[in-house]
């Protein structure tokens, strides 16, 4: 798998895919992975009864979570679509306790909702512990606690990163139609292909997620453009299976970042 841009959507991505046996590169444009989140405040919103909120007497379920983000009396949730949020609401615990299992650490202490929840569900990653590594450290750049805990974690597993490594397209086998063939990037003034295995169309795998597209971008969505995540193998050379029986993906003369 390729995962295009190694920031908070970026980073579970590829430890899913990981967890799941895939052999996961991530190419990113930017000098170091994080996005945004790096600079981040590091606040989550993420409750339905988790073990933090347990452990601080606070009382929430995912039907709770799902009635306060449909509630017509208020402005943020007034006009919910119900089926995204119930995926929403069953997937907070799942979620929190994916974030732990990958070492990400939350200050024991939430923050007031300013929002449509009736309960506490803000929590705040702790800044990442080596201050070379956070952007202005020491300024409430929590969020550096939570990518860098991610990429700690996908690295461990074998993920592989490749920073300043734009991607420029998605190689299909027509123009904007049929099986996706691979991606190009640029890194420095070279150019990186890098070859599907099996390019996939995924119009039919959860079309709830349609309905968030705005309507200039659905009829790209329709044609089975795939969002951000592609089985690639690089050019000219075969899956090989390392010791750990994963198959692995290597690129033409090029290592990942460290």
């Amino acid at each position: 798998m390729v995962v295009i841009g190694a920031g908070v959507a970026g980073l579970p991505a590829a430890i899913t895919a990981r967890d799941n046996g895939a052999s996961v590169i991530v190419v990113d444009e930017n000098f170091d992975i994080g996005g945004r989140g790096i600079l981040s405040g590091g606040r989550v919103q993420v409750g339905g009864g988790h073990a933090l909120q347990q452990k601080l007497g606070i009382k929430d379920t995912p039907d709770m979570l799902f009635d306060d983000w449909v509630r017509f009396d208020h402005s943020e949730s007034r006009y919910s679509d119900r089926d995204l949020i119930r995926v929403f609401a069953d997937e907070n615990v799942p979620t929190y306790d994916f974030l732990i299992e990958n070492g990400v650490e939350f200050i024991e202490k939430p923050i007031r909702s300013p929002d449509a929840s009736t309960v506490d569900r803000i929590f705040v990653t702790k800044e990442w512990h080596i201050p070379s590594q956070v952007y202005a450290p020491r300024r409430s750049r929590n969020g550096s606690g939570l990518v860098r805990r991610m990429e700690e974690s996908a690295r461990k597993k074998g993920v592989q990163i490749f920073l300043k490594h734009k991607m420029t397209s998605i190689v299909r086998e027509k123009h904007n139609a049929g099986r996706v063939l691979g991606i190009t990037t640029i890194a420095g003034s070279n150019a990186v292909n890098i070859q599907a295995a099996q390019g996939r169309d995924h119009r039919h795998r959860r079309p709830h997620r349609q309905r968030q597209l705005p309507p200039h971008l659905r009829s790209a969505a329709d044609r089975g453009i795939p969002a951000g995540m592609l089985a690639l193998r690089p050019p000219g050379r075969r899956r090989r299976a390392g010791r750990d029986g994963h198959r692995r993906l290597a690129l033409v003369d090029r290592q990942p970042d460290r």
